[in-house]
């Protein structure tokens, strides 16, 4: 097996093309970048920075930079293949930029805030005596004190050790600084962990990084049909998510672990409505919550399909009726003459999802199978268009066989490939 190695080198930027890893902008040509080159066998992989965006390693070729200045890390794992470093002040700019460090960004300043808060919430808490005048941690609990406790259970952990929280957890992203971890920590110690999308059934919901959780949102998911990532629009407050429980705030058993898997792949099996457990729980519990009549009783039917129908359109997980709202009320008026007996709300409603099924899992987007169209391109004169395609034939090519373009016949072999010559030649 091959050795990786390792190689760094600033340069200016011969293009416009390249863009920054950390920031994501591009680097304009002729300003200076950093570059970052892993050679991997015969393979080698390169990265660009912005000087002031690079930091310096921890290791270069499992050689330890601890205690080393960057002064000196310039010098001894810095290539200069240009010769910058024969200017001073060139050289002394480079270092500089180096060690200044960017302003944090919105992102982490958000995350930061909302851990300090919890900190500060928490010591206000731990402050409080037992005896004497009532606080407010005394009384009802509200989020912040909930998420203060919450905080002072995972503020001693490091970095690997909050990720493997969130792992036990399934579905949680593990990067970002530890305050970002922290923030999807605290919110899974204090509602439950996060269930999956009940739009798409397959995508894993998240705390959305704009405002540091207070909106959770779904991020798509891999469709093996299309080949393609498919995008959700599902987004809703924190407090509306769907969650389970319990929340592993220690290393889930054996048996725990695969009951969570269990679980997930019966949630891909409700939203399709195919799954002998049952409706999703989003429509089961709209349906419990109706004020529910003696089906019975045939006057009593009416009412009942319609409330039915509003459980089976109004929410974010509808089911797969005709859209025509009158066909569809009569859908379900029939399932009640197939009963023998008086009928629940969520027993209805299974036979309602049983008999028509989940429209969200169907209404999959498709990958277009048209093929993208050139414009209409006139290629005469020829002599005007030879110079600008003469160097790509194939194109010519392609232009004639899918276009209506204006070619003289003899310009045209049987497989419909254009010859090309030169328009003196003509």
């Amino acid at each position: 097996m091959s050795e990786k190695t390792v190689t760094y080198s600033v340069e200016p930027s011969k293009t416009a093309r390249s863009a920054c890893k950390k920031c994501k902008e591009k680097i304009e040509k002729g300003v200076l970048r950093v570059g970052y080159e892993i050679q991997d066998g015969d393979k080698k992989f390169t990265s660009w920075h912005h000087v002031k965006c690079f930091n310096m390693p921890k290791k270069v070729n499992g050689i330890s930079t601890k205690g080393m200045s960057v002064e000196d890390f310039v010098e001894e794992h810095l290539a200069d293949p240009h010769g910058l470093y024969d200017d001073g002040d060139k050289l002394a700019e480079i270092i500089a930029d180096i060690e200044s460090k960017p302003p944090k960004s919105e992102k982490s300043n958000i995350f930061k805030d909302k851990v300090a808060t919890y900190k500060r919430a928490l010591d206000d808490m731990e402050g409080d005596d037992d005896e004497g005048k009532p606080s407010a941690a005394k009384k009802a609990k509200t989020d912040i004190e909930e998420r203060a406790r919450a905080y002072g259970v995972y503020k001693q952990m490091k970095n690997p050790e909050l990720q493997d929280v969130l792992r036990w957890n399934l579905g949680y992203a593990t990067t970002g600084t530890k305050d970002v971890l922290l923030v999807r920590c605290i919110d899974g110690h204090v509602n439950g962990r996060l269930a999956r999308c009940p739009v798409c059934s397959q995508g894993k919901l998240g705390l959305s990084d704009e405002d540091a959780g207070d909106t959770i949102k779904c991020g798509g998911y891999w469709d093996e049909d299309l080949n393609m990532k498919t995008k959700c629009t599902y987004a809703v407050p924190n407090s509306s998510a769907p969650r389970l429980k319990p929340w592993y705030a220690e290393e889930p058993s054996e048996e725990q672990k695969e009951e969570m898997k269990e679980f997930t792949e019966q949630q891909k099996a409700l939203a399709t409505g195919k799954s002998p457990n049952g409706p999703p729980s989003e429509l089961l519990q709209a349906a419990e919550k109706l004020d529910w009549p003696d089906t019975s009783d045939p006057s009593q039917r009416k009412k009942a399909c319609v409330l039915m129908y509003e459980v089976c359109t109004s929410g974010s997980v509808k089911i797969d009726l005709p859209e025509d709202q009158k066909k569809a009320k009569q859908k379900i008026f029939g399932l009640f003459s197939t009963a023998s007996g008086p009928l629940s709300a969520t027993e209805v409603l299974g036979l309602v999802v049983k008999e028509y099924g989940i429209a969200t899992a169907k209404a999959r987007p498709r990958r277009s199978r048209r093929k993208l169209w050139l414009p209409v391109v006139n290629v005469l004169p020829m002599r005007q268009s030879y110079r600008h395609f003469k160097s790509s034939p194939s194109f010519i090519s392609r232009v004639v066989t899918r276009m209506r373009v204006s070619v003289p016949r003899r310009w045209l072999l049987p497989s419909r490939a254009l010859i090309l010559r030169s328009p003196s030649a003509m």
